[in-house]
């Protein structure tokens, strides 16, 4: 019993003389490695994921006729005619909308509206 002890304690003695710091650098250069491996498969996951997303908005783009490059972008005004009715203006164009012109698509909008009120009235 006596040399049990005696054993048990050289063996906690020995456990004791391994330095800290270099099971903790161990530990450390463990999880960095485990955090690396983790991040490289995110990433993969990651781009594997957007490239399939990428891929099918190129395939319904080109299904609508549109470039694959994506729908065309433009910056726009919005003209609230009515609590009901609304224009949609490039902003480009409005700068060199002359007077002229205004009247004119006044004209075609209200000769567009008195069609579609003639045609729901013969109903």
């Amino acid at each position: 019993m006596a040399q049990r002890l005696r054993s048990e304690t050289q063996l906690a003695s020995g456990l004791r003389r391994v330095p800290n710091h270099s099971v903790r650098s161990e530990y450390r250069a463990l999880a960095a490695d485990q955090a690396a491996a983790k991040s490289t498969d995110d990433f993969r996951a990651r781009a594997a994921r957007l490239s399939g997303i990428q891929s099918e908005m190129r395939d319904a783009l080109r299904r609508l006729g549109l470039p694959e490059e994506g729908p065309a972008i433009e910056q726009l005004t919005l003209l609230a005619i009515a609590p009901w009715c609304q224009v949609l203006v490039e902003n480009s164009r409005l700068t060199r909308l002359t007077i002229e012109e205004a009247e004119e698509i006044g004209r075609a909008v209200t000769a567009s509206l008195l069609t579609v009120a003639r045609k729901r009235s013969r109903r």
